[in-house]
């Protein structure tokens, strides 16, 4: 006999005298994939802050929100640059929403009138930093989001987040 038909038969033969350890793992499963719908999509999630970007290290997560504000905390997947892939996960304060009035002037960015922060020249590695130029009202659907450190890689330096790539709005545990 085979290799395979030998694992073919000792699998069937299980199947018929285990049913109810299949029943058991089908169960398992069926209980899981509903609690990942009710519970994880629905009311929330941990998401862990690697950098000292944001105070804290654990935030809890609540999927797609329908509203955001200054100073709401966000989970997103980021677009893409030469420093971070298409997708990585990013945690960030909301610092200019729209219809709100973004300016830039000499590498440093008002809200309104208010002071948000200013981009570095260099990164870490000594390299002219990149910068984001806007000098106006905010679009629809785009918010330009910040950290608290100096050297937060934020919007400061690749613009504005898209609603749609927003995950949730995120709360400090600690």
């Amino acid at each position: 006999m085979r290799c395979w038909q030998k694992l073919w038969s000792s699998a069937s033969q299980c199947l018929k005298t285990d049913s109810k350890g299949l029943i058991k793992n089908i169960t398992g499963i069926i209980i899981f994939v509903i609690f990942y719908i009710v519970f994880i999509h629905t009311v929330g999630y941990p998401s862990i802050n690697l950098d000292e970007s944001l105070p804290g290290k654990l935030y809890w997560t609540f999927p797609h929100p329908d509203s955001l504000k200054q100073g709401d905390t966000v989970v997103f997947r980021f677009k893409g640059s030469k420093y971070f892939p298409h997708g990585a996960i990013f945690i960030k304060k909301v610092a200019c929403i729209p219809k709100q009035k973004l300016v830039e002037k000499n590498r440093c960015f008002t809200c309104n009138g208010k002071p948000i922060g200013c981009a570095k020249e260099r990164d870490r590695k000594g390299n002219p930093a990149p910068l984001f130029k806007w000098n106006g009202i905010i679009p629809p659907g785009k918010y330009f989001v910040v950290g608290i450190s100096r050297d937060s890689y934020d919007s400061k330096y690749w613009g504005f987040v898209d609603k749609t790539a927003i995950i949730g709005k995120a709360y400090r545990i600690f």
